[in-house]
């Protein structure tokens, strides 16, 4: 038994980042290192880690956590003692809108077109929309991605409404002035007849 322990020492020497949970009746050796690239964690190896030891992480500066912000070393009936969970990883704040859901296009209005048209826009892009000559915008013109999961825009899209136009039609009847107000909409190309006043003007 002795040898076997020797040996396994020997091997773990030559493997530098191995670490090991421990509990007092005897050493267990784990090869799962609880380790973060970018970052640091609170216990050094080199203190070993026994049955309820709790190891916490952190992050270099312009770095975020992503997963658990601490982990335990824990024993069980049978076999060697387990960490409790697999270590975070410590991500780039730059790009840490990638671990979002992005946002579906919301669709083109009617008459009317996006600038940089995509399928889905990642957590913090924004979609700005036109309308065609004839047509008003109702509603925002830019919106944005907002991050979630899922990410979802902070807006409703807007749409594209014709413009109404109203033209004046002047009549001469049975000696007098009338005039016509019509109504005309790009969208439907529909006269509609506004109102229709005499004017005090008569010809002989």
């Amino acid at each position: 038994m002795v040898f076997l322990i020797t040996k396994i020492t020997s091997v773990l020497t030559s493997i530098a980042m191995a670490l090991y949970c421990q509990n007092s009746a005897f050493r267990h050796f784990m090869f799962s290192f609880p380790s973060v690239v970018n970052g640091a964690r609170s216990v050094r190896p080199e203190a070993g880690f026994a049955v309820g030891t709790v190891v916490r992480f952190s992050c270099n500066q312009g770095y975020q956590l992503e997963g658990p912000s601490q982990i335990s070393c824990h024993g069980r009936d049978t076999g060697t003692p387990k960490w409790s969970d697999r270590s975070p990883k410590c991500v780039c704040k730059s790009l840490s809108s990638l671990k979002y859901d992005p946002c579906p296009n919301p669709g083109v209005p009617d008459n009317g077109y996006q600038t940089l048209y995509k399928h889905s826009y990642q957590a913090g892009e924004t979609l700005r929309f036109f309308c065609y000559e004839g047509y008003e915008l109702i509603g925002e013109v830019i919106i944005s991605c907002v991050p979630g999961h899922p990410s979802q825009w902070n807006s409703p899209p807007p749409f594209c409404k014709g413009k109404v136009r109203t033209y004046r039609i002047v009549l001469i009847i049975e000696h007098k002035i009338y005039y016509l107000d019509l109504k005309t909409s790009f969208r439907t190309g529909r006269y509609i007849i506004k109102k229709l006043c005499p004017l005090s003007l008569h010809f002989k």
